[in-house]
């Protein structure tokens, strides 16, 4: 997954800035790029020709001198799928510049739908009507909760699935014929889309860990960068060794991993309720969350974060940590974060260097960041990427 910043030329700097923080005025790009009045003024022209960026009116707010700017925003049509394979559905949607989702949908996987030949079945079934609808759509990125080279697509193993050596990437595209196919771990797009457009934009070092089904996986932003070590395979958090009194087994055929203390199956655990294979674990946590009963069970849970979150800190030195999906859920329960907050400081780290936990600022940053994936051809050259499609 390429993540290296957008370099040179003055569109496509433009377009980059407005796809992350735009509506903006003429004049703040102009500041923000360090860039003349006519430059910038070209390349909104070029961008403006290619159906990219749009220019409105000014904004409301105090009369200055002079006339007033323009405002410039991206053109929001669909321009790329993105889609999110989990251990219990399916998600897929059109994504275009400036994070506009349009018709997002959302389909369960039953026990006898979850090997990779019946998911590729249901994505391309899913990804076909949308591809009749949007015309011009230029790939379809695929986060995966999977360990995987991404590049070529062959999932290594992808535990809550029971996949192992998979060529996902090929059973798409025998499918989806044409279409070009960007899989990825799911950890590491939610880490992309949360330091380029939430919580992490500020941020030097930070940590985003998260699950939205079952398991726990991770992702690592340094300067804004995505790191994702020598093959693809960094902060596979959910599988860090814990102490524990009550050692579990987990699919990866280790015992004590952190996600088999700390993630939706935990919760449900120290809750007394069973998990099976037709469990809803995003619904089962909601309930769980939901009933004052279960307060020891969250709090014990919350326990588990904060000594998986201590091994992070002291590994990594995070100035934020961000939760995602299942665990920022747990993260806004009465009494749950200071209790995450306290297990941290078993860590001399995050003693001596007190790290921030949030939760995500975007909604979906799993499908956001699968967008982000496979919009980043146009994002890096834009004249061609938008003159290939049309």
């Amino acid at each position: 997954m390429s993540t290296t910043p957008f370099a040179e030329p003055a569109a496509q700097r433009l377009l980059s800035l407005a796809h992350r923080h735009g509506p903006l005025t003429r004049a703040d790009l102009s500041r923000r790029l360090d860039l003349a009045r006519s430059a910038t003024g070209s390349a909104i022209t070029e961008l403006a020709q290619l159906g990219l960026i749009q220019c409105g009116p000014p904004a409301d707010g105090p009369r200055r001198l002079g006339r007033p700017s323009p405002q410039v925003s991206v053109v929001p049509r669909p321009r790329v799928l993105a889609a999110q394979v989990r251990s219990r559905s399916l998600s897929i949607a059109a994504v275009g510049l400036g994070r506009a989702v349009t018709d997002r949908t959302e389909m369960p996987l039953a026990p006898d739908e979850r090997t990779p030949e019946a998911v590729a079945d249901r994505l391309a079934e899913l990804a076909r009507p949308l591809l009749r609808r949007h015309q011009g759509l230029t790939g379809l990125a695929i986060a995966l909760p999977a360990v995987l080279d991404a590049p070529n697509g062959q999932i290594h193993a992808a535990f809550h699935l029971g996949w192992t050596d998979v060529p996902f990437k090929r059973l798409l595209a025998e499918r989806l014929p044409g279409l070009d196919l960007y899989p990825c771990n799911d950890g590491h797009l939610a880490a992309l889309a949360e330091s380029r457009h939430g919580a992490a934009q500020q941020a030097r070092v930070a940590v985003v860990l998260g699950g939205d089904d079952v398991g726990i996986g991770g992702g690592l932003v340094q300067h804004g960068v995505t790191f994702d070590g020598s093959a693809g395979h960094a902060l596979e958090a959910g599988h860090l060794q814990l102490n524990t009194a009550e050692p579990s087994r987990c699919p990866c055929g280790a015992t004590s991993c952190f996600e088999t203390q700390a993630d939706a199956r935990a919760l449900l655990r120290h809750a007394g309720i069973p998990f099976t294979d037709t469990t809803d674990p995003r619904a089962a946590v909601a309930e769980v969350l939901a009933d004052p009963r279960h307060t020891a069970a969250v709090l014990a849970t919350a326990d588990r974060i904060g000594a998986g979150l201590a091994v992070l800190v002291t590994l990594l030195n995070p100035d934020l940590v961000i939760l995602t999906g299942q665990l920022a859920a747990m993260h806004g329960a009465p009494g749950a974060r200071e209790r995450i907050l306290a297990g941290m400081e078993t860590s001399h780290v995050a003693r001596i260097h007190p790290v921030p936990v949030t939760t995500a600022a975007l909604p979906d940053p799993v499908l956001i960041g699968a967008a982000e994936l496979a919009l980043a051809p146009l994002l890096a050259a834009p004249r061609t990427a938008a003159t290939a499609t049309g």
